[in-house]
């Protein structure tokens, strides 16, 4: 997974700038590479790569192919429970 990850990036990029024509051949490398069964999602994920979407007036996300985003984990509580 980590090899893909420069690929995502590169490909995201080709795709930004690319003609429709150029972005359905980009999208069919990448949804091969992938193994992605939905092309919407696909192209979604390439649009968005890079981009700053904003959540209310001051909070934002980065989009970013390639990073795993973190998952809450359990809550630890220091008492032990009885």
């Amino acid at each position: 997974m980590f090899e893909r990850r420069p690929i995502y990036r590169e490909t995201a990029k080709e795709y930004q700038k690319a003609s429709k024509k150029e972005k359905m051949e980009i999208l069919d490398y990448f949804v091969r590479i992938t193994g992605l069964k939905n092309r919407n999602y696909a192209a979604r994920l390439l649009r968005q790569h890079g981009k700053t979407i904003y959540v209310g007036k001051k909070n934002y996300l980065k989009a970013d192919i390639a990073k795993k985003g973190k998952r809450p984990g359990r809550k630890k509580n220091s008492a032990k429970r009885n």
